[in-house]
């Protein structure tokens, strides 16, 4: 019990002489401090300004592009086969009509002298039939007047009792059955003066042509040949292989000239129309070149976009097809008008102020916006032509505080 009182007793010495040294100390600290430098001045931010004028209101567009070659063909084959020879390779410069490349053709070539024989008989057929119609029509036009005849001879014989009735029937059943044999067959003529036995070869031969001709076609068509000049920049055809039908074999490229195609939105295509001049910036060659909008489709097609196709001045520059593009160029939207950047202009509570430097001071004012475009807002009232408007460290100000300006970079 002695002992802890004792250690008590310890540890309210040490307490109350660390409480002495902290007073000396503070008081130590008091006593030596150095005095305080009255402020000379409150600081006075530095700030940048616009002078308003009045000037066009410009809406900028950009969109994306593609350059694309002057004409693009593929050559695909209508029918399957195995490929016989490849004239061509990728790179080959091409002229119009030269020979490419070639399928096997033995079998349809053997198709082709089989309907062709079938329509050389078809035909011979048809003209047969139609001169020999034509022939026994006449033949028959012909027999009733000469029965005719006949029978008036033997009715005068038979008045005279020069022959029996039985001749005489007989010459007149010749009589009747000429003209029947003669109305039957002038019956089987038709408005075009064709008979249906005749139109029905005629039909025959018609479609022994016809096979004739598609098989003549498809021999053609196993043989390719370039349709205009160009460069062969796509090639899926060895000898030998087989390749099914509606096989690209070949793509020429005509890029004696390049475009640049381009997808616009609705917003964007209202804008644009021929012969307006663009910027063309080439990723790939770190080069901005000018350019002329050729077409501006006035319709969507399909999708939602508007097609737009440029022209660039690539003289000078080596241009490809596929490289892509940034297209961009400048629209007026109003001719004078007080216009200042987005960022000078604060918005509060559905509001709009400025801050112009007038006097040293930074002097709020309430503006009314117009159009937006891009990084540009028209002010349609609120400030005047001359005015300077402050452009930044906006939300250190307040309305009548002192500012400097800044230098200008």
């Amino acid at each position: 019990m002695d002992a802890m009182k004792d250690r008590l007793r310890k540890h309210r010495y040490i307490l109350l002489l660390v409480i002495c040294v902290a007073g000396i100390l503070l008081s130590y600290a008091l006593l030596h401090r150095k005095p305080v430098s009255e402020p000379v001045g409150k600081v006075v931010p530095s700030v940048h300004t616009v002078t308003v004028e009045k000037g066009p209101l410009t809406r900028e567009i950009r969109f994306m592009g593609k350059t694309v070659p002057l004409a693009r063909i593929d050559i695909v084959n209508q029918y399957p086969g195995t490929v016989e020879t490849v004239a061509v390779d990728l790179g080959d410069t091409v002229e119009p009509g030269d020979f490419l490349l070639k399928q096997d053709s033995a079998y349809a070539e053997a198709e082709l002298y089989k309907y062709k024989s079938w329509y050389a008989s078809a035909d011979a057929s048809a003209d047969k039939t139609s001169s020999e119609f034509s022939h026994e029509l006449d033949r028959q036009r012909a027999a009733p007047d000469l029965a005719q005849k006949n029978y008036d001879r033997f009715s005068q014989l038979y008045q005279e009792g020069a022959i029996s009735k039985y001749e005489f029937d007989v010459v007149e059943q010749k009589l009747e059955d000429a003209r029947a044999a003669y109305e039957e067959l002038a019956s089987q003529v038709q408005e075009d003066g064709s008979s249906s036995t005749v139109e029905e070869k005629e039909q025959t031969r018609e479609r022994r042509r016809g096979d004739y001709l598609m098989r003549e076609d498809k021999v053609k068509n196993m043989s390719f040949y370039a349709p205009r000049k160009g460069v062969i920049t796509y090639r899926h055809a060895e000898e030998g292989s087989f390749v099914p039908a509606g096989t690209k074999l070949l793509t020429i490229s005509d890029v004696s000239r390049l475009y640049v195609d381009a997808e616009v939105s609705e917003k964007d295509a209202a804008f644009l129309s021929e012969g307006q001049p663009v910027t063309v910036s080439i990723d790939a060659l770190g080069q901005e070149i000018s350019g002329t909008v050729l077409f501006a489709s006035p319709d969507t097609g399909e999708g939602k976009t508007y097609l737009v196709r440029v022209v660039p001045d690539s003289s000078g520059y080596s241009l490809k097809a596929g490289l892509l593009c940034r297209i961009s160029c400048s629209i007026p939207e109003k001719e004078y008008v007080i216009s200042l950047p987005s960022d000078a202009v604060l918005e509060k509570n559905g509001r709009y102020y400025v801050f112009v430097l007038s006097g040293g001071k930074a002097v709020q004012k309430e503006v009314t916006p117009g159009l937006v475009e891009d990084k540009t807002m028209e002010i349609s009232g609120g400030i005047s032509a001359g005015d300077r408007v402050i452009t930044d460290s906006l939300p250190l100000l307040k309305d009548g505080m002192a500012v400097k300006e800044g230098e200008t970079s």
